[in-house]
C-alpha cells in the first residue's frame, strides 16, 4: 500500500514502527473484524475517485462504520485523506456536498506537535 510505504519512508529510524493492514471497503466491503479493532491505534481512510457525498451502499456503510468506531472506540485515532476526511466529516455529523465537479488543490503550512517535529525533523511542513 502506497501510504504504508510513504509513512515508513518519512520516519527516522527508531522513533516509531507500525503495521498497516488494508481493507477493500468498496469492492469487497471488507473491514477489520470487530474483535481485533482494539489492536489498532489508528485508522487511515485514503482517497478515492468516488464522491464522498454519493448515496451508494459502500459509501453509506463506510460513513456508518466510522461513526460507530468514533463512539464505540474513541481511543482509536481516525485519519482521513481527501475522500477520507470527507467521510470522517459525514460520520461526525458534518455535511459533504458537490463542488460542481471541480477539484480543489492547495498548499498549506502545518505546524507540527513535538512528536511531529521529531518524526519529520522540522517545526512545520508544507503540504
Amino acid at each position: 500500500m502506497i501510504f504504508g510505504t510513504l509513512f515508513r519512508a518519512s520516519l527516522p529510524t527508531g522513533i516509531v514502527d507500525f503495521v498497516m493492514d488494508s481493507y477493500d471497503v468498496r469492492h469487497a466491503m471488507a473491514y477489520p473484524p470487530s474483535d481485533t479493532l482494539d489492536t489498532y491505534n489508528g485508522i487511515v481512510i485514503t482517497g478515492s475517485a468516488a464522491s464522498a457525498y454519493e448515496d451508494v451502499e459502500w459509501i453509506n456503510r463506510l460513513v456508518s462504520w466510522v461513526a460507530d468506531l468514533s463512539v464505540q472506540r474513541p481511543h482509536i485515532k481516525i485519519i482521513g485523506i481527501c475522500f477520507g476526511h470527507q467521510i470522517v466529516a459525514r460520520a461526525l455529523g458534518g455535511e459533504c456536498v458537490s463542488n460542481n465537479g471541480n477539484w480543489e488543490i492547495a498548499i498549506s503550512e502545518v505546524t507540527l506537535t513535538n512528536l511531529g517535529q521529531r518524526v519529520f525533523g522540522t517545526q512545520s511542513i508544507v503540504c
